[in-house]
């Protein structure tokens, strides 16, 4: 895990924290001018806030330069099928981990910015779209990096446990709220 970590460039927290610290602000500011109540005002800049800083560091993590050139692997499973078969090593494993996690947080705040995006297949399909954007960017601007078949599998299923735990998160909510609360 370390060695992912070790990827990501410093700009990430050097460019992304005070980006999202901005969008959130002038996004607050302009919903609060629009005579939004305070609390839905922030509430909905957060949210805003979190979704650019998951693409941020989707798009650092993703594509940062190694150097030159270009290739592409669409076999599906050629690098996730030792993983899935337990026949993998640690840094293989770290990959699949890395990918899953990098896609989640998405598939748990698309849905709830967009309400078009809301329910298991639409996000699967939004975050699978996403990930085989980024892997055609890969390829298309020659960063030295692999566009896989592999990495659009795992992203739009870390997409789809971001979900999930959206959903997990809901039913605990709508649990703790108390029935008056509800409209009942």
């Amino acid at each position: 895990m370390t060695e992912v970590l070790r990827q990501l460039p410093p700009q990430l927290l050097v460019v992304g924290a005070p980006t999202v610290a901005a969008v959130v602000l002038a996004l607050a500011i302009r919903r609060l001018r629009r005579r939004r109540p305070p609390a839905e005002a922030w509430r909905g800049a957060l949210l805003d806030g979190a979704l650019v800083g998951s693409c941020l560091v989707v798009l650092f993590a993703t594509l940062s330069s190694r150097g030159g050139g270009r290739s592409v692997d669409l076999r599906p499973l050629h690098e996730l099928g030792p993983v899935l078969g337990g026949r993998a090593g640690r840094e293989r494993t770290w990959w699949a981990v890395a990918n899953l996690a990098l896609f989640a947080p998405l598939g748990a705040l698309l849905p709830l910015r967009l309400r078009a995006l809301d329910g298991w297949m639409r996000t699967l399909a939004a975050c699978a779209a996403l990930a085989a954007l980024v892997e055609g960017l890969q390829f298309a601007l020659g960063i030295g990096r692999t566009a896989a078949v592999d990495d659009v599998l795992v992203n739009a299923t870390g997409g789809l446990l971001g979900y999930a735990g959206l959903a997990a998160a809901r039913g605990l909510w709508r649990r703790r709220r108390p029935t008056h609360a509800r409209g009942r």
